[in-house]
Parts: structure tokens; C-alpha cells; sequence
């Protein structure tokens, strides 16, 4: 398990997920790696798994604090970063504030 973080362009510091190989905002090509631990979850959906377990899946909102305030999020919000698909635990709703992290690769979120 590791801490969940996202891409920010060394440029112009835009925070995006999943990464790319030039920044949106400025088309520079230089990341740095930002921690992005925490975010909101707007939404879960819940749906079968291959083996009939329910697998939730969510969008989650970070929380980004930009090095350059001057540079508008995705949503336009001074430290609203990028939205990530997560899978869900059990235990967090729509509206929760969750943690982030990286299992076998992919973003898990629970309180």
C-alpha cells in the first residue's frame, strides 16, 4: 500500500490525474509528484464483480493545494485538484472526506 499522489506540471503547477504526457494548461512535459492524501467522495456506484462480490466504485474530488494560485483546477477552485475513479470501502459514503492510497496499482478510498 502506498500514499496516493498526483502529477503537477513543474511549469505551471496544474494538478491532473491520471497522468499525461503534457500538461493540459501550459504543454510543458515536466511533472512534479504532488501527495494528494485526502479528497471528497461525490459519488459510489455499486455494481456486480466477476464473482458475483459487489465492487463500489466512486469519483473522488482531492484536495490539491496549488504552488501557484494563478492556475484554475479543473472545477476552477483554488485547491480542488483533479478527479480520481477510486474503489470504494465499505465504510465511505457520498460526502465523505476519504483517504487515498494505491493498491496493486490502482486508487482505493476509505475513511
Amino acid at each position: 500500500m502506498n500514499d496516493f499522489a498526483v502529477p503537477a506540471c513543474a511549469n505551471c503547477g496544474h494538478a491532473i490525474w491520471p497522468p499525461r504526457l503534457a500538461c493540459p494548461v501550459c504543454g510543458a512535459a515536466e511533472w512534479n509528484e504532488v501527495p494528494a492524501p485526502t479528497g471528497v467522495l461525490l459519488d459510489v456506484t455499486e455494481a456486480p464483480g466477476y464473482d458475483g462480490t459487489p465492487v463500489r466504485l466512486g469519483t473522488v474530488r482531492l484536495a490539491v493545494p496549488s504552488a501557484d494560485p494563478s492556475v484554475k483546477r479543473n472545477s476552477g477552485a483554488g485547491d480542488e485538484g483533479p478527479p480520481v475513479i477510486a474503489g470504494i470501502d465499505s465504510d465511505a459514503g457520498a460526502g465523505d472526506t476519504v483517504r487515498l492510497r494505491l493498491v496493486d496499482g490502482a486508487p482505493r478510498a476509505g475513511k
